[in-house]
């Protein structure tokens, strides 16, 4: 009998939108990866990743015709004392909070929007 793992590999992403309304700001989520994904050989930025990326961000702007710029994707699990174990984009959000970025406000925004540059997110995730 074979099991299916409930661990399914997740992928942080950052991008933006070029607009003034969104000026200085990134958005930091997370994505699931395709079945199948050899994870601990896929690079930041690799074509899967951003693929899964790309896929998990169409879904919620290509209806509202909104144009984004993917700038960064990294896979979320990593070995720890010889464990497996991963990490989710709230917890990348909760290390931006604790370091003094500012979360961009706006009813419409949702929580994931902050104001920041790529190499900070970097350094969080």
């Amino acid at each position: 009998m074979l099991f299916d793992s409930a661990l399914k590999p997740k992928l942080i992403y950052v991008f933006r939108i070029n607009d003034a309304a969104h000026s200085g700001c990134l958005k930091i989520g997370e994505a699931t990866l395709p079945d199948g994904s050899n994870v601990f050989e896929l690079a930041p930025k690799s074509h899967v990743l951003n693929k899964a990326a790309k896929y998990r961000i169409d879904q919620y702007t290509k209806t509202a015709g909104i144009e984004y710029e993917l700038l960064y994707t990294e896979v979320t699990l990593y070995f720890s004392g010889g464990t497996v174990k991963s990490f989710n984009d709230k917890a990348v959000h909760e290390v931006l909070l604790r370091s003094g970025i500012k979360r961009r406000e706006s009813a419409n925004w949702g929580s994931e929007w902050f104001e920041t540059d790529l190499p900070t997110v970097i350094n969080a995730i």
